[in-house]
Order: C-alpha cells, then sequence, then structure tokens
C-alpha cells in the first residue's frame, strides 16, 4: 500500500513539472508582451533612418599618453536627428553632411572641438549665413556602409546642400585585413544592403521588410540603444583610450612583417565605383559633393617617437587578436596614397571640389596622435583647410 502510494506521488510530482514549467513559460511570454506594448506605447515611432540613437551622450576622459594632443573632458553628444553636433536650425542656409570613418566621427574630441563643429563656425563668419553641419562620422565603417547610409539619408528629410566625403582609410584597412579573403563584389550581392544596415544605421524604419522581425520590437531597439550608451559606434574603445595600448602591443610585437602590398587592383577598381554611386546618390538629390583625401601620419623616416604610437595594418580579423603580422609603415603610405589617388581621379572627372587633406597634412606630428587620429590642433588645422578652400 504504502509503495502504490509512494508512486502515485511520483507521478503526480513528474506531472506537475510539465504544467508549472508550461505556467512559467506562459507567463514569461505575456511579461514580454506587456513590455513590449508599454514601450511602443512610449517610444518614439522611428520612421527615419538614424546613424546614431538621438539625444545619445557619453563623456571621455582621454589620457595624454594614450592620446597625445588631447586633453580633458570630451563630451560626445548626439542630436535629435541622429547626427554628432548641434541641433538643426529652423531654416539653415547652408547645411552639410560629413561623411566617413573615424577621421570625421572625432570620438575622442569634445564636441567643441571636433572638425565638422569647427567647420560649421568658420565658414558662418566666412559666409554670413547661417550654417548646419551634421557629423555622420561613425569609427570603422568604409565606403559599403557610406553608400548604404547616403541612399537613405540623401531620401529624407533634412536635405543637405552639401555632402562632404572623407573615404579610403577604412576601404584600404578591409583590404589588408582580409588579405585572400577580400571580396571586391561585395556590393553585387544581393543580400549586400541587409547585410550593412546594421553597421549603417542604429534606428531604421520598423516597416523594412528585410529587417529581422526581432530587431523591429521596441524592446529590441530599447536594449541597443542602452549597449550604445554604454559603447558608442559600437566601437571597443573605452573611455580612457586604454585600449590603444593593447592594440599599440599587438603591432609592436607582430609576429611577421609584410613590406610588400597585396594586388590592390580589384580593391581599387571597388573603391572606384563606390566611390561614383556616392557621388550619383548625393547629385541625384541636388546636393553638392565636395571631397576630401584621407590624411595619415605615415612618412619615412617617421617623426621621433611615434613608431611606438602606430597600431594600424594588421592582417586578420581584429587588432584585439596577438601574433598577427602587419604591414610596415612604407607599404601603409604606397597603399593609402593610392586610394587617395582614386578619390582625386574621380572628383576630377566630375567636375567636384576636392579639399587635399593629404597633401597639406601628411606626416605632420602635430596633426596626429597616431596613425590617422587628429589631436585637438589636428582637428582644428583640418577645419581651416576646408573652410580656407570652400
Amino acid at each position: 500500500m504504502e509503495r502504490n502510494e509512494a508512486r502515485t506521488e511520483a507521478k503526480g510530482r513528474k506531472g506537475r513539472w510539465p504544467r508549472g514549467l508550461g505556467f512559467a513559460a506562459g507567463s514569461f511570454v505575456l511579461a514580454l508582451l506587456a513590455v513590449e506594448l508599454v514601450l511602443r506605447l512610449a517610444w518614439e515611432r522611428t520612421d527615419s533612418y538614424r546613424v546614431w540613437t538621438p539625444h545619445l551622450e557619453t563623456h571621455f576622459r582621454p589620457q595624454p599618453d594614450a592620446m597625445p594632443g588631447i586633453e580633458g573632458l570630451s563630451v560626445f553628444r548626439i542630436n535629435a536627428l541622429g547626427f554628432r553636433g548641434a541641433e538643426r536650425p529652423s531654416s539653415p542656409d547652408l547645411s552639410i553632411l560629413a561623411i566617413g570613418g573615424s577621421t570625421t566621427e572625432c570620438l575622442y574630441l569634445d564636441q567643441s572641438e571636433t572638425w565638422p563643429e569647427l567647420l560649421d563656425g568658420l565658414l558662418e563668419a566666412k559666409l554670413g549665413a547661417e550654417v548646419w553641419v551634421a557629423n555622420a562620422g561613425v569609427s570603422g565603417r568604409n565606403l559599403r556602409d557610406h553608400l548604404v547610409q547616403l541612399e537613405h539619408l540623401m531620401a529624407q528629410a533634412p536635405a543637405f546642400d552639401v555632402v562632404l566625403m572623407l573615404f579610403g582609410l577604412n576601404d584600404f584597412m578591409l583590404r589588408l585585413a582580409r588579405d585572400d579573403a577580400f571580396d571586391p563584389h561585395f556590393m553585387d550581392h544581393p543580400d549586400a544592403e541587409q547585410r550593412l544596415l546594421a553597421r549603417a544605421f542604429v534606428e531604421v524604419p520598423l516597416e523594412r521588410d528585410h529587417v529581422a522581425w526581432f530587431k523591429r520590437t521596441a524592446l529590441f531597439r530599447l536594449l541597443r540603444a542602452t549597449r550604445l550608451h554604454l559603447a558608442p559606434g559600437n566601437t571597443e574603445q573605452d573611455s580612457a583610450g586604454a585600449t590603444y595600448a593593447t592594440w599599440r602591443a599587438n603591432r609592436t610585437n607582430a609576429k611577421a612583417w609584410r613590406t610588400v602590398l597585396p594586388d590592390l587592383g580589384e580593391a581599387l577598381a571597388e573603391y572606384r565605383r563606390n566611390l561614383v554611386r556616392a557621388a550619383e546618390c548625393i547629385e541625384a538629390a541636388g546636393a553638392r559633393c565636395v571631397f576630401a583625401t584621407q590624411p595619415a601620419i605615415w612618412s619615412d623616416p617617421l617623426p621621433d617617437g611615434f613608431d611606438a604610437r602606430l597600431w594600424m595594418g594588421w592582417v586578420g580579423e581584429s587588432q584585439n587578436v596577438p601574433g598577427l603580422e602587419y604591414y610596415t609603415v612604407a607599404a601603409l603610405r604606397k597603399g593609402l596614397d593610392r586610394y587617395n589617388r582614386i578619390t582625386r581621379e574621380v572628383a576630377q572627372e566630375r567636375g567636384a571640389h576636392l579639399i587635399d587633406l593629404a597633401q597639406a597634412m601628411d606626416g605632420d606630428p602635430r596633426w596626429f596622435y597616431d596613425d590617422v587620429h587628429l589631436t585637438e590642433a589636428g582637428a582644428r588645422h583640418t577645419a581651416q583647410l576646408l573652410a580656407d578652400a570652400w
């Protein structure tokens, strides 16, 4: 009798487990649905593409030993339209979109010290007009990403009068890092835009059919916005810049040094195609193209002490991985010159304005704290060069 009662009780416990798990799972799903409903009611509807999360603000305290030439607290602030910079005036006389990678982003520079912000003030003084410069720079983005950005940004409000493009470096770095796995026809793949969309924008219209269903939820958007507040731009850079020590050590302790560049022919052909597509997109929207070349510290010989500040030119998935091969400064110089040459040629072919920052700034230690990133003085000089050539 006791054994039968024990068996019956055990069976009852086993039966309650599935029912309990089912109830817990159902309660969890209902809770998620409730949270989603509340967030959708509270969250501002997204009908536009945003490069950055609107109203994001982050503070950096870059260390002078990590980034010589940058001092004090740096405020990184995003406006309501998802651009770094001031809010758009109601009716600016001249609106400029500055688009590019980290040289445009100026991540560790204070808002008031970035070259797009400084250019705004210089042009207002020069032209006697109200100018608005929207900074769409994001670290690590290349021309593939910028194409997706331009195709959507130029088709939505607000309209821009001028697009200032500073491209080339990250396309070159992508080619070197991917090595034999580099695909120069990536943009011809039918799913290329879908694969790039998350890199190009942090927010897209919820109705985008090819965005995964979970990415259209308000809960996903909240979690992503929270992550971006903690790590703006999806960069792996920290608030003080200590990560640079790891990157620099990885280059210093390279497994081997490559002195000869790979065949850049197909990569340069892709860069030219994408640059032409970008210009066509801008011109089709009724805006004017301004091209700028990418400056760098790379020179032969390097300024004293700069060898230890370099970290670019790796071959492999990430600069965080130790034991990779790296390209020499001489090789990097030759490669970037070829990308800048394409920028100059496309600008000339299209009769567009070209501002040759590389020619004016290359190799000068006053302007860089590493391979290509600008000091406070470098950003001021960049803004002045752009304004003088306007």
